[in-house]
């Protein structure tokens, strides 16, 4: 079977976003075929938080929701066009344990193989958990429990022009998206990279999904196995995940 290799660009802070990401990385890899991953972190490696262990506590939806909210009233919302992130140690005890505490996805269930061939003879897809779509679709929704866990499809030849955001969560900056797309959907350095041979080619779709989610179970048992699905469809052998 054809190997199928999964990259995933750095977040800047373990939060629902990032364990989004771990879900989705599940859904696509659980499909029955080798897979193979890589992870790419910038950060020293004391602060190295990938993969991220499985963690045994768990907060109730209530408790949990009061935790962001209040995180986003004091630090984010103020700052907004300044270090809208905050890291753990400027965050309040209780809220500094409830983001270390949130249920993390267990890899220990997911197969790892090397790439069967180089990535310039490779197919590769982009998918990523911004909230992105193409003009007109449907928007991603907050109203929906525990978020939106569905996904929209993007077609390759779609222009930055024509893809927009609705990610629903003020708990990161939208600025550098909205001046260059490629900053979180990188559809024209992919472009870039076939044309100079160091990609083989790109597949028809990609696909994209919303984080910062407080339940991830519907990535896990259907929308993330029917991307997975349509991947294996079109052929493709890498995957570039990217957070928001």
């Amino acid at each position: 079977m054809t190997p199928v290799a999964m990259v995933v660009l750095p977040t800047p802070l373990r939060t629902p976003a990032m364990t989004m990401v771990a879900a989705i990385q599940i859904s696509l890899l659980q499909m029955p075929w080798p897979v193979s991953g890589a992870h790419y972190n910038r950060r020293p490696a004391k602060t190295q938080m990938t993969p991220a262990a499985p963690c045994t506590a768990r907060l109730t939806s209530d408790r949990s929701e009061h935790t962001f909210r209040s995180i986003w009233k004091e630090y984010i919302v103020p700052s907004r066009y300044g270090e809208v992130m905050p890291k753990l140690e400027v965050l309040s005890e209780i809220q500094r344990k409830s983001m270390l505490m949130w249920p993390c996805v267990d890899h220990d269930d997911t197969p790892w193989t090397p790439m069967a061939k180089p990535l310039f003879e490779s197919k590769v897809a982009l998918v990523t958990t911004a909230g992105l779509h193409v003009r007109g679709d449907k928007p991603f929704i907050a109203t929906q429990k525990g978020g939106d866990t569905s996904f929209r499809v993007i077609p390759r030849s779609a222009g930055v022009n024509d893809i927009v955001q609705s990610h629903t969560s003020i708990g990161f900056d939208h600025t550098g998206i909205y001046r260059d797309l490629n900053v979180t959907f990188p559809i024209d350095r992919l472009k870039e990279l076939v044309d100079d041979g160091k990609i083989g080619s790109l597949s028809d779709n990609y696909y994209s999904f919303m984080g910062a989610l407080r339940d991830v179970t519907g990535i896990v048992e259907e929308s993330g196995p029917e991307v997975a699905r349509r991947l294996k469809d079109e052929g493709v052998e890498v995957v570039l995940l990217t957070p928001t």
